[in-house]
């Protein structure tokens, strides 16, 4: 029984960093769920699969001849197998080597430890602003934020978590809630309902606010759903992917009733106040303005600002991963860090 539950939680945790494209860490899972269960056909090909992404043919050829030689009547290894062959038939296969992430982190731990030691200092003994404020989360991979009168929800999509939190001087928590089988990457909400959107189903998820029981689920019109927000009247979705955002009815469908270009290579965050459209971008660490003009079913980009905590002038790399706001503030979630900020409107800079 132990061998079953411990190759599945490293099964199914490399196929979460897969899908995040995290490649070195799901190989890394995978070696650990076969180190249980070798004889598992499906593991070395999904670890054949990672390997292809990271250019490693040689790798992924052995894997996949491993899981031949498991299952000859493994029909998508044989295809992907003479795939593989077939693309790189000028190519010399080898194996290469590759050092466990957890070494490379072990051995720059050591060469930089007075490095890390110095900046630790530094962190904690600078003059933090009075008028950014730090909430310590349980989420360390917090993927969505959303404010609902005096709470404050988080998701979670490593941890497929839902957190609610008082909305008070330290974000209490009030309570979290694992969900079966959706790993959030946005969260929305209104007066009796949430909204999940998850990126590896590609669907939209509807809750029942109190009971955290789904009354609703619709498939994305993108690819990678990636932010999702409330307006009241409609739903608005993004989809990293393809770049889009969708205005959706409030139907049994969802019907999309409008849908816009951006210009944003990593959409994380979405809220929209009137005719103004926010957009948090965890590549470039900025939240974008758009404007939107009804009429001519368009939206165009006013403004562009630096965060203060994130981006290349921060002290500490932070990555945003959610984004929220009420009147005078912006509240940003980071990946990573298990923090949540809360950041004046002021303090923003347009670039």
């Amino acid at each position: 029984m132990d061998k079953i539950k411990n190759t599945n939680r490293h099964y199914y945790l490399a196929k979460a960093y897969f899908a995040a494209g995290i490649f070195g860490r799901a190989i890394d899972e995978f070696d650990k769920a076969l180190k249980f269960s070798p004889e598992f056909a499906n593991i070395h090909y999904d670890a054949a699969r990672v390997y292809e992404k990271m250019e490693l043919f040689g790798n992924a050829a052995k894997e996949y001849k491993i899981a031949l030689d498991i299952n000859p009547h493994y029909t998508d290894a044989k295809e992907s197998l003479a795939k593989l062959l077939s693309g790189n038939r000028d190519k010399k296969l080898k194996i290469k080597k590759r050092f466990p992430v957890k070494k490379i982190i072990k051995i720059l731990s050591a060469v930089f430890s007075l490095i890390i030691i110095f900046f630790t200092i530094y962190y904690f003994a600078r003059p933090v602003p009075q008028s950014i404020a730090y909430f310590s989360i349980p989420s360390l991979h917090p993927s969505g934020i959303t404010i609902s009168g005096d709470e404050i929800w988080i998701c979670d999509w490593f941890s497929s978590t839902v957190y609610k939190h008082k909305f008070d001087a330290v974000l209490s928590l009030i309570k979290s809630t694992k969900l079966s089988d959706i790993h959030p990457a946005g969260i929305a909400s209104n007066k009796k309902e949430l909204w999940l959107c998850d990126a590896f189903s590609k669907k939209i998820f509807q809750f029942d606010k109190n009971t955290l029981k789904v009354s609703g689920s619709f498939q994305s019109p993108g690819a990678n759903p990636s932010a999702i927000f409330d307006s009241g009247k409609f739903l608005w979705s993004c989809d990293s992917q393809d770049d889009k955002i969708y205005r959706h009815k409030k139907d049994k469908n969802l019907t999309i009733d409008l849908t816009f270009s951006l210009s944003n290579p990593n959409t994380v965050g979405l809220f929209v106040k009137g005719k103004n459209i926010f957009i948090a971008d965890a590549d470039t660490s900025r939240v974008y303005r758009y404007l939107l003009d009804e009429k001519a079913k368009k939206i165009s980009r006013l403004s562009e600002y630096e965060i203060p905590a994130f981006g290349t002038s921060a002290t500490t790399a932070r990555k945003i991963s959610g984004l929220s706001m009420t009147n005078d503030y912006l509240f940003l979630t980071s990946e990573g860090t298990g923090e949540v900020y809360r950041i004046p409107f002021k303090m923003l800079k347009s670039k």
